[in-house]
């Protein structure tokens, strides 16, 4: 094991204040996971956090889908975003944790050489391909009467679950990304 460290609040990065602002996209991140990819970085991933007005009358709201490379000579740098389900906008009292919707995870493919991301939101479910930075697939949560869940399964697939309300059954499949 190696660490890698970085600080952008004593290091002059690109693109990031040194309270972790993004000041290209004017957001922070609320990180959720993090992995290395089959090319010696780190991703980070997290959700996007947008905030508005004047202190003490600041408010905030979640938005996309964040990724943050951290390079193996430790460059940090915004990898992209990706539009997901956005929150209403809340006081600085919310609870950021309970607010936040999305959760991360991460299926990799060891023949292809490939990272996804699934990111299970509150209305949608995204397949975002990491290595070619693009989402393959947005999967709505319900479709009529049916509801939708995805997870992780064996390497380099998914499990879709799909629950049928009005004929009361549930069907599995496992589908390759």
């Amino acid at each position: 094991m190696h660490a890698n460290c970085s600080y952008w609040s004593n290091e002059n990065v690109p693109g990031i204040a040194a309270d972790g602002l993004f000041t290209d996209k004017d957001f922070y991140v609320k990180y959720a996971t993090a992995f290395k990819d089959y090319n010696g970085n780190t991703i980070f991933a997290g959700t996007a956090l947008v905030g508005k007005g004047f202190v003490g009358s600041a408010k905030y709201k979640l938005t996309d889908g964040v990724f943050v490379r951290q390079e193996a000579s430790g460059n940090i740098a915004l990898d992209n975003t990706i539009p997901c389900d956005e929150t209403k906008y809340f006081g600085s009292t919310g609870i950021l944790y309970e607010l936040d919707k999305k959760d991360f995870y991460k299926v990799v493919n060891q023949d292809t050489k490939s990272n996804y991301m699934i990111i299970d939101d509150e209305e949608n479910i995204y397949i975002y391909n990491v290595n070619a930075k693009k989402v393959m697939r947005t999967i709505p949560h319900k479709d009529g009467n049916v509801k939708v869940n995805v997870y992780p399964a064996k390497e380099g697939h998914m499990m879709v679950s799909e629950y049928n309300r009005k004929e009361k059954f549930t069907r599995l499949s496992i589908e390759a990304l």
